[in-house]
Order: C-alpha cells, then sequence, then structure tokens
C-alpha cells in the first residue's frame, strides 16, 4: 500500500462511516475502493469487513444503559449469527477464486439495488407486521442463519438485510431493532474474520487505513448527513454500487 493508496482508503472509509451513520451501504464504498487497489475479489471483502467493524461498535454504544432489556432477544439468536458467519466465510473460502470473480458483478448489482429500495421494503413490512414478536423462534433462529450466511460470504448490504428480517420477524420499535441489528452484524462479522485471518485473506495494512476513516466518518456522520441529506448519500452510493457492477461485467 503506497501513500495515495492509504490517503484514498482512509477517505473513503470516512465516507463509509458517514453512509453506515445514515442506515448503511458503506460496504459498496469500500469494496471498490480496495479493488481499485488491487486486492482480489476475496480479499477486498475480507478487508472491507474488518475495516468497518470499528464503527459498527462504536454505533452501539448509545445502547449501551438501554439495551438490558433486549439482551435476552439477542442471546436466542447469537448461534444462529456465529454458525452463519463461520460457514459463509469458509464458503467464500472454499469457492475457486474464478467462480468468485463470475459471482462478484452479480452480488455488487444484487446489494445496489436492495439498499436503493430499502426504504421501501422496510417501511411496508413494519406496516404489516406488530410490534411483538411475530415468529415462532425456530424460525427466527433459521433466517437469521442465512442472513449470517450471506454475511459471511459477501458483506454488502448485510446491515440493510439484517434490519428487513428484524422488521418481517415483528421487531419494529426503532432502537430495539437497531441495537439488534447492529449487535448481530458485529457477532456475524467477528465470526466471518476469525475464518478470514486464518485463511490470510485479510490485507490489514489497508484494513487499518481504511478503519481509521470509518471511526472518523461515524463520529461525524450525524452531522455530515444532515448538512447533505439522505437522499443525496443515497443516490452517490447508488451510483458508486452501479458503476463497480458495470465495469465488472463489462471486463468479464
Amino acid at each position: 500500500m503506497n501513500a495515495t493508496q492509504g490517503v484514498v482508503l482512509f477517505g473513503t472509509g470516512a465516507a463509509a462511516g458517514v453512509v453506515n451513520a445514515v442506515g448503511g451501504g458503506g460496504t459498496l464504498l469500500c469494496f471498490p475502493a480496495l479493488l481499485w487497489c488491487g486486492l482480489s475479489g476475496r480479499s477486498a471483502n475480507a478487508t472491507s469487513t474488518v475495516a468497518l467493524l470499528p464503527g459498527i461498535g462504536g454505533a452501539m454504544l448509545p445502547y449501551r444503559d438501554a439495551a438490558r432489556p433486549w439482551m435476552r432477544d439477542l442471546g436466542l439468536l447469537v448461534a444462529p449469527a456465529v454458525a452463519g458467519g463461520v460457514l459463509g466465510a469458509v464458503a467464500l473460502r472454499a469457492l475457486p477464486k474464478g467462480e468468485f470473480l463470475h459471482l462478484l458483478p452479480w452480488l455488487t448489482l444484487a446489494a445496489t439495488v436492495l439498499y436503493a429500495v430499502s426504504g421501501r421494503v422496510v417501511a411496508r413490512l413494519a406496516a404489516a407486521r406488530g410490534r411483538g414478536w411475530t415468529l415462532p423462534r425456530w424460525a427466527s433462529s433459521a433466517l437469521v442463519f442465512a442472513v449470517s450466511l450471506y454475511g459471511g460470504f459477501f458483506g454488502a448490504g448485510i446491515g440493510i438485510l439484517l434490519l428487513a428480517m428484524l422488521t418481517w420477524m415483528g421487531v419494529s420499535e426503532f432502537h430495539r431493532s437497531n441495537f439488534l441489528k447492529l449487535a448481530l452484524w458485529l457477532i456475524l462479522n467477528l465470526a466471518a474474520v476469525a475464518v478470514y485471518a486464518s485463511f490470510g485473506l485479510v490485507r490489514w495494512p489497508e484494513a487499518g487505513a481504511m478503519a481509521a476513516g470509518s471511526v472518523a466518518g461515524g463520529w461525524f456522520g450525524a452531522s455530515a448527513a444532515r448538512r447533505l441529506g439522505e437522499g443525496a448519500l443515497r443516490a452517490a452510493v447508488v451510483a458508486i454500487g452501479l458503476g463497480t457492477s458495470a465495469v465488472m461485467l463489462a471486463r468479464g
């Protein structure tokens, strides 16, 4: 990693921190920046997951005093989140490099489209569900496992999927669903990162530069988001995601 790449990665991490403060989508910024720095698809995926971990942990700090009533809900979902994160990461490593390269444009495009429509999807799910837990616990565990499996394999859009999943399960109260989303996101990513690191997929200097930027961006994210507007931030993330998908498809 040279100085120019370090500056770009720090800046991208900061932008991702701002975007994640609004509601998610930071991976759609970090992933193409790491590809531009010469990382392989699998390494870029693993490195961006590591880089965004501090921002997720930091976003949980405001809930440190209020989260006690929700810890029982979280405890029931930890095991499927860990299992899904680990198996997703193992599947990423086991998939031949060429196969993953063929999947990359479509995974990025799917995550971008999901991000673009996430607001309407979550709103409709919230309208259709009550404020209580409306799915059986075994079904909730199966959902968490499936979403975590995707998160361990390819992280883009996982925050949005977790929020939509919790809303569909009936967790519609904002602070409760946001805490559970962040906690599950952190848990499955930590499980996946342990596998990534054991396989040597993480590029630590690049992850460090981007993580420092994401912490700075997350710290100032709320005020920056208010100045820029959520619509402008979402439009920028969608444009970058679509552009990255188009470039990868054009390159075959």
